[in-house]
């Protein structure tokens, strides 16, 4: 069981904040719970690796056929170094192409 999984079915809240705990955290610890399950937490992905810094959907410069392997979930920093990587990539298919 995990730790997510432990507080969601966890009885021993005091009295006085039970209710609060149920309105405010439950919900929120149970989306929590479902995108850890279904692997949908935007963390970066990062150049080499997860650098768990929370993400952003974005698209990168690639035109694979299939348009999913064009979107990355990154931050700001690791975006910005994917972006260098492709144009350095592109600039050199082009400098072969002349």
């Amino acid at each position: 069981m995990n730790i997510i999984q432990t507080i969601w079915e966890s009885k021993h809240t005091p009295g006085w904040f039970y209710p609060l705990w149920c309105h405010l955290c439950q919900p929120a610890l149970k989306t929590l719970y479902r995108w850890l399950k279904e692997n949908k937490i935007p963390l970066c992905q990062g150049m080499h690796g997860p650098c768990f810094r929370l993400g952003k959907r974005r698209r990168q410069h690639t035109f694979y056929v299939e348009d999913e392997l064009n979107w990355v979930f990154m931050c700001d920093d690791c975006f910005e170094e994917n972006e260098e990587y492709w144009n350095e990539r592109w600039n050199e298919y082009y400098s072969e192409c002349m």
